[in-house]
């Protein structure tokens, strides 16, 4: 499933996945429609993945950002970040999102960019010493 209103994205999904991907989008559904459009896409199956759109708080309103899909279907976050040339600083990065929206549930991390199996491991450490999600892993 993809959040806003793409249509390239759905199709690449469905190009690997099995069966229709469905945009997720509150700028054209209600919440009731949203929460009974996720619900159909997984009935039957044993969960579902979402892509996000853009920033996790960005959206062409405040209805329409990952944030507010994830949090109106009660959904876990898995932050992407762009960690090229990043070390303590994704502690930062992964705080800040959790203070702007404390209901946000991050499951955890995945770091882009990174130089290498080292580079991950500072990640790692970096967010396990503030107590913070963990590094699910590095591209």
């Amino acid at each position: 499933m993809k959040c806003g209103p793409d249509f390239i994205d759905p199709r690449f999904h469905e190009a690997v996945v099995p069966g229709p991907s469905h945009n997720l989008d509150m700028y054209f559904l209600s919440e009731d429609g949203l929460k009974k459009r996720y619900e159909s896409s997984v009935s039957g199956k044993s969960g579902g993945v979402v892509e996000g759109v853009m920033g996790i708080f960005d959206g062409e309103t405040k209805r329409t950002s990952t944030a507010d899909i994830a949090r109106t279907l009660g959904l876990p976050v898995i932050l992407v970040i762009n960690a090229k040339g990043l070390a303590e600083t994704i502690s930062a990065l992964v705080k800040g999102v959790m203070a702007h929206d404390p209901a946000l549930r991050i499951l955890g991390v995945i770091g882009t960019f990174t130089g290498s199996k080292r580079h991950g491991d500072i990640l790692k450490e970096a967010l396990r010493k503030e107590g913070l999600p963990p590094l699910l892993g590095t591209v």
